[in-house]
């Protein structure tokens, strides 16, 4: 899977995720607002992204109506691993920095990468590992769509 930088206006940037070289999400992101708008499997959700006042480390996605849906929060000992739980699922991610850099979605307790991806077309591949709201919203709403309850089965098992 690869985010793939589409344009920008002043405020919001524009990504596709794509799966296979065909588009599978597309994210609007408004940097003044820290809201995430989704379009996904013939569905449009409104997120805020929120950093959590009372966890340091922690960054919220809350749905249109303010209710959390889930967090991601950073390892204390490494700034290239973390947690994101989507209600009651747990994953893992792990950032492999290089020339080719690349974030990796592990289950709680798995041992393979159940996704990988990377950034591509905008300067924000350089920046794939910097704790900012943006990294945050294109690895939540990943998840998010990791952990939806989807209309055709066969869909999460081809991710």
């Amino acid at each position: 899977m690869k985010w793939v930088y589409v344009k920008s206006t002043a405020t919001v940037d524009h990504y596709t995720l794509l799966k296979d070289d065909s588009p599978f999400l597309q994210l609007k992101y408004n940097h003044h607002t820290d809201t995430a708008r989704v379009n996904y499997n013939e569905e449009k959700r409104a997120f805020m992204i929120q950093p959590n006042d009372e966890i340091k480390n922690r960054i919220c996605l809350q749905n249109e109506y303010g209710f959390d849906l889930g967090y991601l929060a950073y390892d204390h000992l490494s700034e290239y691993e973390g947690l994101v739980q989507m209600e009651d699922k747990k994953y893992r991610f792990k950032a492999e920095p290089g020339i080719s850099a690349k974030l990796l979605v592990y289950q709680e307790s798995s041992i393979a990468p159940l996704v990988s991806y990377e950034i591509s077309g905008n300067t924000l591949n350089n920046r794939l590992f910097e704790k900012s709201p943006l990294q945050a919203a294109l690895l939540l709403v990943l998840c998010w769509c990791l952990y939806l309850p989807v209309k055709n089965k066969a869909a999460v098992l081809e991710l």
